[in-house]
C-alpha cells in the first residue's frame, strides 16, 4: 500500500508499506509490517510526468504536424495538426502503419513515394521530403506538404523509431510557381521573355 502522510511542520512525504503474516509453532499469527519512505522516488517520477505533459502540450501548440513511429513503422504518437492534415482521429491512428495513414505521392504523376520515416529509419539519420511530395488524405484530396524525418535513439543509442515533421505546403508551392512563371515571361504582355525564347 502506497499513500501520504504529512508531518507537524506540513511537510508531505510519500511512503509504502509491506506486511506479512508470520504462522508461530504455537499456532498464532503475528502481522509484521515495513514502512519505507519513497518520497524522492514519487517526486522524480512526478517530475517526468510533468515534463512528458509538458513536451506533449507544446507539440500539440505548434502548426507543423509532427508523428512518431515505431521501428516497425507504426504510429505511436500524432500531434493536433498532424491528425488535421491528415484527416483523421488521433485515437484511431496509434498503433496503425504510417503507409497506411500517411499515404505519400509524386505531386506530378501521383506514384507512390516511400515514406521518409522509412529512409531516416534504414540511414539511422535525418532525411528531408521529396520535393513535389503531396499527402494523400481520407477524403482523396491531394494536399502539397514539406516533410522531413529523424531517428530517434534511447539513452543507449539503440534506435528506437523516427520523428516525421510535415506541414501545408500548398501557399509555397504557388509561389514558386509564381516566380517561376514571371522569371519566363514578360510582365506586360504574358509572353515568354527574350532571355528564355532564345534558351528554348
Amino acid at each position: 500500500m502506497t499513500y501520504r502522510i504529512v508531518r507537524p511542520s506540513g511537510e508531505i512525504r510519500h511512503v509504502h508499506a509491506l506486511t506479512r503474516r508470520v504462522c508461530l509453532n504455537d499456532g498464532s499469527t503475528l502481522l509484521i509490517g515495513s514502512v519505507f519512505d519513497i518520497t524522492e522516488r514519487v517526486l522524480r517520477e512526478n517530475a517526468v510526468l510533468a515534463e512528458k505533459e509538458f513536451l506533449r502540450n507544446s507539440i500539440n501548440a505548434i502548426a507543423d504536424g509532427v508523428v512518431i513511429v515505431d521501428r516497425e513503422q507504426r504510429i505511436t504518437y500524432a500531434n493536433n495538426a498532424a491528425c488535421h492534415l491528415l484527416q483523421h482521429d488521433c485515437t484511431r491512428v496509434l498503433g496503425t502503419l504510417l503507409s497506411d495513414t500517411m499515404p505519400v505521392v509524386d505531386a506530378t504523376n501521383l506514384q507512390p513515394i516511400l515514406n521518409i520515416a522509412s529512409q531516416a529509419l534504414a540511414l539511422q539519420s535525418s532525411v528531408s521530403g521529396h520535393e513535389d511530395a503531396c499527402l494523400l488524405r481520407q477524403d482523396g484530396s491531394v494536399l502539397p506538404i514539406s516533410d522531413r524525418a529523424s531517428a530517434m535513439f534511447d539513452a543507449d543509442g539503440f534506435l528506437v523509431g523516427a520523428i516525421t515533421i510535415f506541414q501545408d505546403a500548398t501557399e509555397q508551392r504557388e509561389h514558386q510557381r509564381s516566380l517561376a512563371y514571371a522569371a519566363e515571361h514578360d510582365h506586360l504582355t504574358g509572353l515568354l521573355n527574350r532571355a528564355t525564347f532564345d534558351a528554348r
